[in-house]
């Protein structure tokens, strides 16, 4: 048996302190999840969540609690009112949404974040997690020159979508 217990909150109620939230969010919308018991998991469950009606976002980055430390563990793409997740373990956790490929955080896709994407996948320039996710633009867990691509052709007018 596996306690599956899990509630959402606003980014300031949860058990992570809202100045850590802001500082890994920026102006993006975040929410936390609090699990019933915070453990490891001998199995890879996925979680799906219902967002806010009124939460427009393509993306979401979701970054767990492991000690003092906040780190990416999945990010995916919005569908139908819903987000999904793959779990490596229950823990207090952050989703970060925002616009796919929107790596500064502005709600808009260009060329800025094309290069720091670029940077990124070169070693050239480090992004911290919730860059990270967002830059990910095929959500593989790898950010390479296929993302670059991607940012690309949105940019140019030759795709509609990033993803």
């Amino acid at each position: 048996d596996v306690d599956f217990s899990v509630t959402k909150k606003d980014k300031e109620s949860g058990n992570i302190d809202a100045v850590t939230i802001n500082a890994l969010a920026g102006n993006r919308t975040a929410e936390q999840l609090v699990f019933g018991v915070n453990e490891s998991l001998s199995f890879k469950p996925q979680f799906t969540l219902a967002m806010d009606t009124g939460n427009a976002a393509e993306k979401g980055v979701l970054l767990q609690k492991d000690g003092d430390t906040i780190s990416l563990t999945d990010n995916a793409i919005v569908t139908d009112g819903t987000v999904t997740f793959d779990l490596e373990q229950k823990a207090d956790s952050v989703i970060v949404y925002g616009k796919n490929g929107d790596t500064d955080g502005d709600n808009t896709v260009k060329i800025k974040d094309a290069m720091q994407i670029l940077q990124q996948a070169s070693s050239r320039k480090a992004m911290n997690d919730v860059q990270k996710g967002f830059a990910d633009t095929d959500c593989n867990n790898k950010i390479n020159l296929q993302d670059v691509m991607r940012e690309m052709h949105y940019i140019s007018g030759r795709s509609a979508a990033v993803y």
